[in-house]
């Protein structure tokens, strides 16, 4: 196969991958927001027209509860997605300034799964934790074995993120509809 022609396949297939990508963000934004304010909008709704406050039934009670933890997810959701992108964002502009300075690459090879504890941790972390960028003064010289380490921790960080957005967004949808099948069969009954 001609290269030019190899090459422009290529531009096009990573061209596609963006567009994708960018379209699946954009989705991912919305379904998230979509079920926060229907779980926060229910719960409201729920809580503000039982008749007597003290007197949720036994399945009202496990429907507002899946509501706030369909909540809690969601609210996790966008903190993970807002700190991967930001991740994200540096690890390229550090790549970047690493490679038009000394033409250096810096690491790029899989690092490996990870698990609930792991998305747990790293949430733990970017929330009450400062995080370890490379700055200005760092990239001015040729980046050692501690720099590419550090870059490495980021990029495991911004990855178990990324997959903790996604595996918490099924989460999320997961709750809300299961405390939604349980609020309407406790109507049902109540109004049998």
């Amino acid at each position: 196969m001609n290269t030019e022609i190899k090459s422009d396949k290529l531009n096009e297939y990573k061209q596609r991958h963006k567009e994708w990508r960018d379209i699946s963000v954009a989705q991912l934004s919305n379904v998230n927001n979509i079920f926060i304010t229907l779980s926060t909008g229910l719960l409201a709704l729920g809580l503000s027209s039982c008749e007597n406050k003290n007197n949720f039934t036994c399945m009202e009670k496990i429907s507002f509860i899946l509501l706030t933890i369909s909540t809690c997810y969601g609210i996790a959701v966008l903190f993970s997605r807002i700190y991967d992108f930001r991740i994200s964002r540096h690890l390229a502009l550090t790549r970047q300034r690493f490679y038009y300075k000394h033409e250096v690459k810096l690491p790029d090879e899989y690092l490996g799964k990870s698990d609930y504890t792991d998305r747990i941790e790293a949430f733990w972390k970017i929330i009450f934790r400062e995080i370890d960028f490379i700055n200005k003064d760092e990239i001015e010289t040729k980046p050692t074995q501690d720099t590419k380490n550090r870059f490495n921790k980021l990029r495991k960080k911004a990855d178990i993120l990324g997959n903790a957005t996604w595996i918490w967004t099924k989460y999320q949808v997961f709750f809300f509809l299961l405390s939604a099948i349980i609020y309407l069969i406790n109507q049902l009954i109540k109004f049998n």
